[in-house]
């Protein structure tokens, strides 16, 4: 899972690496075992917007706009690898904050 914030006028990108490494053992090359994606469907919430969203071979990315302030809204981005065929998935949590 990851969490973010963000204000309801600001428009911002976020990505998930899904070849981070999952742990701290040396040598640990994440999920994708060096596969890469070949598909990813983001799952949004209405009351925030999908500007846009793209992948690379490694990384997801969705750039989002709006929100109500004081609202957590809970994405979810599901991938598939191109030569194993496996699927995974992995939450975005974006709270609404107020303009300070």
């Amino acid at each position: 899972m990851f969490t973010a914030t963000k204000t309801d006028d600001e428009i911002l990108i976020y990505v998930i690496n899904w070849a981070a490494p999952t742990t701290n053992v040396a040598g640990d090359v994440g999920w994708l075992q060096g596969d890469e994606l070949e598909s990813t469907v983001w799952d949004v919430p209405t009351g925030i917007t999908k500007v846009s969203d793209s992948r690379s071979t490694t990384k997801t990315t969705i750039k989002l706009s709006g929100g109500v302030v004081g609202k957590t809204y809970k994405l979810h981005n599901k991938v598939t690898t191109l030569s194993s065929d496996e699927t995974a998935e992995r939450c975005l949590h974006v709270t609404i904050v107020a303009c300070k």
